[in-house]
């Protein structure tokens, strides 16, 4: 009797737990709006200049304000993929904040083209804004042994799948030297966002911000096809010889092509 007893009452205490978990995963986003909030006007700030090629600056308040309101009732449906578990939060955010600022420069009447050139400039500031020397140490460590070997292990449990909305990565390691490292994503959170929220016309245009980040980083990135794009993967090789191209025009790029 006292062994049932223990056992329904570590359940119960299981079931309690998962509950209290439960809960906290639905307000990750909610539990840190304010810091989110100032999150989006960082982010804005290296809006503002490209936005200001197409607009007035009343325009560009105007377009601020809905874009920050818009954001704003987008953070309880951003899905919880893990925190700071498993990598890719950071991402999805941050795609949040430009499907935000996209919605607000198609109210003010701006074509998808023109929409996706000042999405790409608004990413190209945001990297360049990082110290070109701090650019480069962070691609030496990403490009390093154990960071290497530190993603595989992450890469391997996003596998698993414990995040219906989360990114699903494989590791796919170079047969003939031609790259240093590389990622199969075989699923992406940002491209089951923008599904859910009937945007993905605009998703080409947030995966091109790949292009400036690694040429900050000093690391030779390429890629031939893309999720967004209609690809069955997103294939990305990175090697430490080499320069990446510029996103910009995307004409030129294979994942654009393809």
């Amino acid at each position: 009797k006292m062994d049932l007893c223990f056992q329904r009452l570590a359940l119960l205490l299981v079931k309690v737990v998962n509950t209290l978990l439960g809960d906290l995963n639905m307000n990750y986003y909610t539990n840190q709006r304010a810091k989110l909030m100032k999150g989006f006007e960082k982010a804005f700030r290296c809006a503002e200049e490209p936005i200001l090629k197409h607009f007035n600056n009343d325009q560009t308040t105007a377009i601020h304000e809905h874009a920050r309101a818009i954001f704003s009732d987008m953070i309880p449906k951003l899905p919880y993929i893990g925190g700071k578990k498993l990598p890719g939060t950071q991402n999805l955010i941050g795609s949040a904040q430009l499907l935000a600022i996209i919605r607000a420069l198609e109210s003010a009447g701006l074509s998808r083209n023109e929409i996706g050139e000042t999405v790409y400039k608004i990413l190209e500031n945001t990297f360049e804004r990082i110290p070109r020397f701090l650019g480069r140490v962070m691609g030496r460590i990403m490009l390093s042994s154990a960071f290497i070997k530190k993603r595989q292990a992450l890469m391997e449990r996003t596998q698993k799948r414990e995040y219906p909305e989360a990114f699903v990565t494989v590791y796919a390691p170079s047969k003939d030297g031609s790259y240093d490292f590389g990622q199969d994503v075989m699923e992406c959170a940002v491209h089951k966002f923008y599904r859910a929220q009937d945007a993905l016309e605009y998703l080409p245009y947030i995966c091109l911000g790949d292009y400036p980040m690694f040429r900050r980083m000093g690391v030779r990135f390429y890629r031939t096809q893309t999720l967004g794009n209609g690809g069955d993967l997103c294939d990305f090789r990175f090697s430490r010889q080499g320069e990446t191209m510029r996103g910009w025009p995307p004409e030129s790029l294979p994942e654009w092509r393809g």
